[in-house]
């Protein structure tokens, strides 16, 4: 008898460091002008012949920079064969010193070359291309990963295009808290009362985290009413402390929660579901027309957490907002 033992699975060990690094490598950065008809470009290109490398150091850091010979007698503002690679390698830096100077400032650095020599960039160096007078030749950059990851975080990167970026958008016409409990013995034709909100004045959810006012109007449809606001950190931090504050309030005032089935849960009522780009959605401002169903008669998203659980129809109630549940937790 075969007895197959089973073996666990250990993933790969990888620091932070080090997928920070491999991240920062595998993304594409503009192409960036160096001089006047200089510019370095983020891509690799192919090259048989010999090098030459300038050392230095950067700071305490010392570096290897590549050019090929070509290049540098462009740079040189010289023939190839008019001069040594040596006088070459010395003249070609000088349209490169503003450039240079630059860089010191923004790395914080002094940088000194030392000498020069011709030798080849190993497999593990930095590889660009440098575009001069309107020919490409290639560049490569040796030194300490602290150095690497210096440059390449000023080295702005390529944004994506606007028109390739999607986000989920949907309209929020109310909300309100159940108890847990409560929450999961809904059933059909069960009515849920807003709590807040308004079906005809709704806000405008962009992925669940940014937020803008919308307004229902029979002639018009959906019109955005404020611009979007988009939370920085900050601002995120001092709503999560308001939010404790309010929890606090509210544990001081009703005492210890029962059991996990008292805890309130939120119901956020939701209709329309469109996708828009980056693009579209940067064209938004007070005023704009959105596209979305008329709130009385499209069918209502019941969501918690951002995820729905269920479906319901929008319902009057004495007066007061409502939702008649038709589907939940996939019954129906």
């Amino acid at each position: 008898m075969m007895h197959n033992t089973a073996v666990p699975y250990v993933p790969e060990a990888v620091s932070r460091a080090e997928a920070e690094e491999k991240n920062r490598g595998a993304a594409h950065h503009v192409s960036l002008p160096l001089a006047e008809g200089l510019v370095l470009h983020d891509r690799k290109l192919q090259w048989d012949g010999s090098w030459v490398c300038y050392e230095g150091r950067a700071g305490y850091e010392s570096f290897r920079l590549f050019l090929v010979p070509p290049l540098i007698a462009s740079l040189a503002g010289v023939e190839k064969h008019e001069t040594s690679y040596e006088i070459q390698a010395i003249l070609s830096l000088l349209p490169l010193e503003a450039c240079l100077s630059q860089l010191e400032q923004k790395l914080g650095v002094e940088i000194r070359f030392s000498r020069m020599g011709q030798a080849k960039p190993s497999a593990e160096a930095i590889y660009a291309v440098v575009e001069a007078q309107g020919r490409n030749w290639p560049v490569a950059v040796q030194a300490a990963s602290s150095i690497i990851s210096s440059l390449l975080d000023i080295w702005p990167l390529t944004p994506l295009p606007a028109d390739e970026i999607l986000f989920r958008t949907a309209f929020q016409i109310g909300k309100t808290k159940l108890p847990l409990n409560v929450l999961s013995s809904l059933n059909l034709r069960d009515v849920v009362l807003f709590e807040e909100g308004n079906p005809a004045q709704a806000g405008l959810l962009v992925e669940q985290y940014v937020r803008a006012d919308v307004r229902w109007g029979e002639e018009k449809g959906w019109v955005l009413e404020s611009g979007i606001s988009y939370p920085d950190k900050r601002e995120k931090q001092m709503a999560d402390e308001a939010q404790y504050a309010h929890l606090e309030e509210l544990q001081d005032g009703m005492g210890e929660v029962a059991s996990e089935e008292s805890l309130p849960i939120t119901i956020s009522f939701e209709i329309g579901c469109q996708t828009l780009t980056l693009a579209e959605l940067r064209m938004l401002g007070p005023g704009s027309i959105l596209v979305g169903a008329n709130p009385v008669k499209a069918p209502v998203r019941l969501c918690v957490g951002g995820r729905q659980i269920g479906t319901g129809k929008l319902v009057d109630v004495d007066g007061s907002a409502g939702v008649r549940v038709v589907r939940i937790f996939g019954r129906e």
